[in-house]
C-alpha cells in the first residue's frame, strides 16, 4: 500500500495500566482528525502496518488514551510502543 496514502497523528507511547490501553503523543493537539476514526492504520518501528479497530479514545492532558481491539494486555501494549498511528489521506479532507 502507498504510504503516501495515509497520514500520521500520533506515536504510541508507554502502556497506560495492565489492560492494554496506550498512551498516545498526539502531534497536533488541536487537531480534531483522530477522533471520531473507527479504524487506524498502525504502522510498527520496522515497517510492518495493520488496520486496527478502536475500542476507545479519549483526550487526556498531553496526548490521548486509546484502546484497540485485540490489545487486552500490557504486554500486548508494551509490543506497540513507538508504532505510528496514521488516517487515511481522504479522513482529512
Amino acid at each position: 500500500m502507498d504510504p503516501k496514502l495515509h497520514v500520521a497523528l500520533a506515536e504510541v507511547g508507554r502502556p497506560h495500566g495492565v489492560s492494554g490501553e496506550l498512551r498516545l503523543k498526539v502531534y497536533n493537539l488541536d487537531s480534531q482528525h483522530l477522533w471520531g476514526q473507527r479504524e487506524l492504520r498502525v504502522v510498527s518501528a520496522a515497517g510492518e502496518a495493520r488496520t486496527m479497530r478502536v475500542a476507545s479514545l479519549r483526550e487526556v492532558p498531553g496526548g490521548a488514551l486509546l484502546r484497540l481491539e485485540g490489545v487486552s494486555s500490557r504486554e500486548q501494549a508494551e509490543a506497540l510502543r513507538g508504532a505510528r498511528i496514521e488516517v487515511p489521506r481522504e479522513a482529512l479532507e
